[in-house]
């Protein structure tokens, strides 16, 4: 289980998701608790969350995705959007590196433009440039 952590003292001025505002909005208006997910009408912290979880993935089509996959979800797009594998270490409070390496998986258009990378600096180098227009492609062994 994960658990989002906010001092009590903090606004929602920072929060620009409207996925994550509106339940931290619906916790403000209960008082007095530290619990993101809280039973609307007793103000009690939810026991699970797994029946909502369950009704939404089936409305979904997706009936085989469980919670911990969107980890995996969310560190890949964060890795394959850019971010560093530490900055995704600390925001899934991975203690090890490697974990996160099995968290985020690679796309193949992050691997191909990483390898066009490389190959548009080795032709800086040589002067061997692609002509204008002219696609890179992939070569696998």
């Amino acid at each position: 289980m994960f658990a989002v952590l906010l001092p009590n003292d903090s606004g929602l001025g920072g929060v620009r998701d409207k996925a994550v505002r509106g339940p931290l909005q619906r916790r403000a208006r209960v008082k007095d608790h530290n619990h993101l997910f809280v039973n609307a009408q007793t103000g009690k912290p939810l026991g699970t969350f797994f029946g909502s979880w369950n009704q939404a993935r089936k409305r979904a089509g997706l009936p085989d995705v469980r919670v911990h996959d969107l980890r995996h979800s969310y560190a890949s797009f964060l890795i394959n959007n850019g971010r560093t594998l530490y900055e995704v270490q600390r925001l899934l409070g991975h203690s090890q590196i490697k974990t996160t390496q099995r968290y985020a998986h690679l796309s193949p258009e992050t691997l191909m433009a990483a390898s066009n990378a490389a190959s548009l600096a080795i032709g800086d180098l040589t002067g061997a440039l692609p002509k204008a227009g002219e696609k890179m492609v992939s070569v696998r062994g």
